[in-house]
């Protein structure tokens, strides 16, 4: 009997003992599920959305399908790596531009209002005649400048920061201490990636995994970034790997409202 009490304690023992490890020996937590693996592409996944976190992606798939052959050229790459943005973001940075718009009593910009066709500005000078000490006249003048306007193209990079031209996994990122510097599709933006695992049951670096995705603003200096994280990563499509943003993110980090405030008050 005693031997029977040992072997059970023994199994109790090792139980509690994997049960408490689920946490940080698996890539996902309970609360912060998604798939490891998708059958389909990575713009497949933005069209489908993450059935088991109830997240939808139509924003960013708007942005690429709207914008002439931004869709077709991320079809032709191979490999790609995308952190996919959820709607929320994209209606965070929105509100967040009607607002400020709506302070200058201006209307409120959305998505669609960002596709129009580039266009050019003609400031106009006119300089009056003037006469000089000597009684010479210099005669009035009239000078003109342009400016180019293509928003657009603005909101491609703006989006393009989010998507790289090369598979990138937890595993090439978690290696780089300071996290690893990836340069954007077609606009070659320095972001950086770092990974990060959380604490969990007061456990110092034994819970969830994520990543610090950052926008480096041209700088070395991490003080000068400005960072969100994931939600879910590494889920491997057939053609790359995507990475969850969280619902709390500001797209754009704070381009959004810089870029953008002027509309139709060039």
């Amino acid at each position: 009997m005693e031997k029977i009490i040992k072997t059970l304690l023994g199994f109790t023992l090792l139980f509690c003992c994997l049960v408490s490890c689920r946490d940080y020996d698996s890539p996902y937590s309970e609360d912060v599920v998604g798939m490891n693996r998708y059958n389909g592409t990575v713009l497949d996944y933005l069209e489908e959305g993450d059935l088991v976190n109830k997240l939808l992606f139509d924003s960013m798939l708007f942005v690429i399908d709207s914008i002439p052959g931004f869709r077709d050229s991320l079809e032709e790459s191979s490999e790609l790596t995308i952190f996919a943005v959820p709607n929320t973001c994209f209606k965070t940075a929105i509100t967040a531009l009607g607002n400020f718009r709506a302070d200058k009593s201006r209307p409120p910009v959305f998505l669609r209002d960002l596709m129009i066709e580039p266009f050019t500005v003609e400031d106009t000078l006119i300089v009056p005649s003037e006469m000089l000490p000597d009684g010479t006249i210099i005669p009035a003048d009239t000078t003109y400048t342009y400016r180019d306007f293509d928003y657009r193209s603005q909101l491609e990079r703006m989006t393009c920061k989010y998507i790289f031209n090369e598979s990138i996994d937890t595993e090439k990122i978690k290696v780089n201490t300071n996290g690893m510097v990836m340069t954007s599709f077609k606009y070659d933006d320095e972001m950086n990636a770092k990974y990060e695992l959380m604490p969990a049951s007061g456990l110092l670096e034994a819970g969830n995994q994520r990543l610090a995705f950052s926008d480096m603003n041209g700088s070395t200096l991490e003080s000068d970034w400005i960072s969100t994280y994931t939600s879910t990563i590494d889920i491997y499509a057939t053609n790359g790997v995507i990475h969850v943003i969280t619902t709390g993110h500001f797209f754009g980090y704070d381009n959004f409202i810089a870029d953008f405030k002027n509309l139709g008050y060039e």
